[in-house]
């Protein structure tokens, strides 16, 4: 005895799948969009014992970017160090100027915002990038939904 199954097959596409392709790539660029404002948001203003004054120049370093592959969206924020390295930096001094400019010899975000943040800089109030990500992420997962269901 032999048993047959066939599938049933819809005459029209359920999804139209460029749609929802086209929707997804869009939302991912808003939420890197946005994402990269939170990562590059400096925490209030501290005195310092060195007088170290802000250059601003992690903050610029950040940019959102979508890479678009078949079957596949990747959205990234990612830092560059030539901002950092190419920005002077500088120190006030005791008598209120301002030391010579230095530039740095490499990315300092890791230890900042990254997985190598140092306490120091958890203590003044700078968020790791991960944690950010965790916070923001279940909503955008609401919001991919979002798009898969108003395209169907």
């Amino acid at each position: 005895m032999e048993i047959e199954f066939k599938p049933l097959m819809p005459k029209k596409p359920i999804v139209n799948a460029q749609a929802v392709y086209r929707g997804l790539a869009q939302e991912m660029y808003r939420f890197v969009t946005e994402l990269r404002k939170k990562i590059a948001k400096y925490p209030p203003d501290q005195p310092t014992v060195s007088g170290y004054r802000r250059t601003t120049a992690l903050g610029r370093s950040w940019s959102p970017s979508v890479e678009r592959k078949p079957a596949l969206i990747i959205g990234r924020v990612t830092s560059d160090p030539t901002v950092m390295t190419r920005t002077p930096h500088q120190r006030r001094l005791k008598s209120g100027g301002l030391s010579k400019p230095w530039f740095p010899k490499k990315s300092y975000a890791p230890y900042v915002v990254g997985k190598r943040q140092s306490r120091l800089m958890a203590g003044r109030g700078w968020k790791k990038v991960g944690d950010i990500l965790k916070k923001e992420w279940p909503g955008q997962v609401r919001r991919f939904q979002g798009v898969i269901n108003r395209t169907k």
